[in-house]
Parts: structure tokens; C-alpha cells; sequence
């Protein structure tokens, strides 16, 4: 909504209808999942971050992510400069990267575990090294994405795709690695699931707008002015 508000000004970008209602969904859908969500944390000890990571539903997830990393970095990536896929596909992965938020989690725990019970003992194992890497990798490689994409499209288009890409896998990656929602009572996670799929309509809702814009980049009106190398 920010970016709705402040981008005709900053940017001098135009508000369409589509942006603006795509942009409220998104805000919509992002608040619902906040509200319904998991409101309450167990303690995160070393033995409990063991006992949730160390699954075959981890690592299927970590499996579909990767295949889906790879679809959009070796394939819609690779569609010509300025098509709406190749932009699409930036703000998607950007997001699913953005949404990764359990390694950054994990870390914030820990270091409140360890505060909290004054033991340093979680931090002479491997796994909060990890965690802080790991979260260091998604927000850089995230921002690389983003970057990449809003040399093709506005501001309006990308970070609507982002934002709501990254709430689709903060949802997921919560619900699936953390188990956020295990605890809910069924109308929360209704309500919950209701506000992600608000969001999903407000991506599809800017997706379908700007199928019938050309890119940025092509019109000369692209968010950072940068040259793009050939092929990208």
C-alpha cells in the first residue's frame, strides 16, 4: 500500500486500477495471515529444533523448493528481456527467498533461549551457525532478484509480485518446516489459509493487468535505471 501510495510521486509510475486493487488484496491477505496465524512460540531448544528439522517433511520441502528454484533460475529466466514471464519470475523468486524466514527465526529463538535460561550450550553446536548463514543467503540472494527485476518492470508490478510471493512462502515454510499452524484450532487455520489465497487473487489480479503492459525496461520507465547485459 506504501509503495501504491508513494510510487506515482517518487517514482512517477502509474496507478492503475488493477496495481491498486491487486496491491489491497495483497495488504489484505497479508494482514489475515498475520492475525490467524500461530500467535504463540514453544521454547526452542537445541533437542526441539532437532526434533522438528530432522524429518522426511523437511526434507521434502527443502526438495520442492529447490526444484522450483531451479525451474525459474534455468527456464522462465530465460525468456527474452522485458517479457512478463522473465519479470514474473524474478518477483516470484525473489519472494519464495524472501519467505525463507525460518533460518532468521531460528536464530532470533536461540539467542532468546539462550538469554532467557543463561546457557550457552545451543551455541557450541553447529546449528545456529547454520541458521545465521542460512538467513544471510536468502536475504542477500533475495535482493539480488529484486534488483535484477526492477530493471525490467516498475515498482507497482514487482514488489506487489514479491510481497506476495514471500508471504505465499512465509506461510509455507512456517506451516511445513516449523509447524506453525499445528496447534490451531481448525477455524484459525481456515481463516489462515483464506488470507494466503487473498493474497494468491491479489497477485493474479496484477498479473492479469500487466499481461497488457509492455515492460519497463522496453518503455524506458523501469525503477533502476541500470544496462542490462545480454541475456539477462
Amino acid at each position: 500500500v506504501w509503495n501504491a501510495l508513494l510510487a506515482p510521486f517518487i517514482l512517477k509510475e502509474k496507478l492503475t486500477r488493477h496495481r491498486l486493487v491487486g496491491s489491497i488484496l495483497v495488504m489484505t491477505g497479508s494482514i489475515g495471515s498475520a492475525c490467524f496465524g500461530s500467535q504463540e512460540d514453544p521454547l526452542y531448544t537445541i533437542e526441539y529444533i532437532e526434533a522438528t528439522l530432522f524429518s522426511w517433511r523437511v526434507l521434502i520441502y527443502f526438495s520442492c523448493f529447490l526444484v522450483w528454484y531451479s525451474f525459474n533460475q534455468f527456464f522462465l529466466m530465460r525468456w527474452p528481456i522485458g517479457s512478463l514471464i522473465k519479470g514474473l519470475s524474478y518477483g516470484w523468486t525473489a519472494g519464495s527467498l524472501a519467505g525463507n524466514m525460518w533460518c532468521t527465526k531460528l536464530a532470533i529463538e536461540l539467542v532468546q533461549t539462550s538469554i532467557v535460561q543463561r546457557d550457552a550450550e545451543p551455541w557450541k553446536t553447529w546449528i545456529p551457525y547454520c541458521a545465521l548463514l542460512g538467513a544471510a543467503f536468502f536475504a542477500i540472494v533475495n535482493a539480488f532478484f529484486l534488483t535484477r527485476g526492477l530493471q525490467h518492470y516498475e515498482a507497482f508490478f514487482m514488489i506487489t509480485t514479491v510481497e506476495g510471493s514471500m508471504i505465499l512462502s512465509a506461510s509455507l515454510s512456517g506451516a511445513i518446516v516449523l509447524r506453525d499452524v499445528y496447534d490451531l484450532p481448525g477455524w484459525r487455520i481456515g481463516l489462515y489459509s483464506l488470507s494466503v489465497m487473498v493474497v494468491i487473487l491479489g497477485m493474479v489480479v496484477v498479473f492479469k493487468g500487466e499481461a497488457s503492459s509492455k515492460s519497463s525496461l522496453l518503455s524506458g520507465s523501469a525503477s533502476i535505471s541500470l544496462e542490462p547485459k545480454k541475456g539477462e
